[in-house]
């Protein structure tokens, strides 16, 4: 029975890592994925939630479990019940555009399968890198053009239509699939933890996966960025196992560099535009806009204003620009939608999180480290992460993680 039991506990995690990695889900970036399969995960959620919680009476009681209910209420009724009052938006579609933080929910199950069975910080911490591998492949079947996109649909970004999921990045970033982007930093950091403690090469070549992942298919500086700081902390009292990977990877590079060197050249050149694209421009960039305008609304409504969904009426774009998305700005967006009620939101939610994080900051278990460090990463990111309202996926495992922790059950 016991058995029987963990097998499918595992397949429950797996299942849900790879729905929060968008494994299944029609995006921009994505157009063979199943339509309407985010909605149908998020439907799972409530439902999970309510079953364990209500009906099993799983419930116990800790601060992480009222912060979670509490935060997904409020944001998914304050927020549309303002854009209905400042733009006349329909509560529903406010909801449409909020559904994203029902992720948050994904902590329900990921806390009481630890609480209440016998999958270990371990197990999970390797099932979240399983998630994440599945997921990315199809990154990979991508930018191999091996999964086409399906021809029966169109989509909207930055108020033009498009057909194929390729015109839209044409250019120096061409082949750039924003797929498998949920996990990668986490597993990035999880992995470089573990090859510090234990020097593993398995643990060096899931490090170097996913740098070339995010070099090759999701093409994000930001992501570079903070993927190249988080081995440099990491690593700060451990130089030696730098210098491991870097033995274990240079040969394979000048391998591939006598095999295929036009390949080299060409990233090369990337690598100079992406340079060039990220300092020289003339006038302000459409962030520096959208905060501008933010600031300038919030001065004259400081109650706030809601989010508008872009299936109501194109969203932001017939009333500010075709560049305003509440998404691409971080901590301002939050203050779109609440006005100064942002800085109670805001405050409470990184206490939550940050207390917690400091508390653990010291923990040997490779996992809740890696929690308490993508916490940490993500708060210092406050103009470009929209973990708030969009990364429940990510914050919401951590929160299980570190609250298993915290109150001592990984003792039980």
């Amino acid at each position: 029975m016991y058995i029987r039991k963990s097998v499918i506990e595992k397949i429950i995690l797996l299942f849900f890592f790879m729905m929060v990695n968008e494994f299944f889900f029609l995006t921009d970036n994505k157009l063979s994925g199943v339509p309407f399969a985010r909605e149908f995960f998020l439907v799972i959620l409530v439902a999970v939630f309510l079953w364990l919680a209500v009906l099993n009476r799983c419930w116990i009681g800790v601060k992480e479990e009222y912060f979670v209910v509490l935060y997904v209420i409020g944001w998914i009724v304050v927020s549309p019940i303002l854009a209905w009052l400042f733009h006349g938006q329909p509560f529903y579609f406010g909801v449409l555009e909020e559904r994203r933080v029902i992720l948050y929910l994904v902590f329900f199950p990921v806390f009481y399968i630890l609480l209440y069975s016998r999958v270990s910080l371990s197990i999970l911490g390797n099932y979240i890198v399983l998630g994440f591998f599945f997921s990315s492949l199809v990154g990979w079947f991508y930018y191999f053009g091996l999964i086409s996109p399906r021809v029966d649909l169109s989509f909207k970004v930055d108020g033009k239509s498009y057909n194929d999921v390729y015109e839209m990045y044409e250019g120096f970033r061409g082949g750039r699939f924003r797929i498998a982007t949920a996990f990668i930093v986490w597993v990035f950091v999880y992995s470089l933890l573990n090859f510090r403690k234990n020097g593993r090469y398995l643990w060096a070549a899931i490090i170097f996966y996913c740098a070339l992942y995010v070099w090759f298919v999701i093409q994000t500086r930001t992501l570079m960025a903070t993927m190249f700081i988080s081995a440099l902390f990491v690593f700060r009292k451990r130089i030696d196992r730098i210098f491991s990977v870097f033995i274990a990877v240079v040969p394979l590079v000048f391998v591939v560099f006598l095999i295929y060197p036009d390949v080299f050249q060409s990233e090369l050149d990337k690598l100079l535009l992406l340079y060039e694209d990220a300092v020289e421009h003339s006038g302000p960039r459409t962030r520096e806009i959208t905060i501008g305008i933010i600031i300038d609304e919030i001065l004259k409504n400081p109650v706030g204003y809601g989010a508008l969904s872009l299936q109501w009426k194109d969203g932001f774009l017939p009333i500010y620009n075709d560049n305003f998305y509440l998404s691409d700005v971080g901590i301002f967006g939050v203050f779109y939608r609440f006005g100064f009620f942002s800085l109670v939101v805001i405050g409470i939610y990184y206490y939550v999180y940050l207390s917690r994080a400091v508390a653990l900051r010291k923990s040997e278990n490779a996992l809740v480290l890696t929690a308490c460090y993508v916490v940490v990463i993500e708060s210092f990111d406050l103009i470009f992460s929209s973990s708030m309202a969009m990364g429940g996926g990510v914050f919401g495992v951590a929160l299980a993680v570190m609250a298993f922790k915290y109150y001592g059950f990984d003792n039980k």
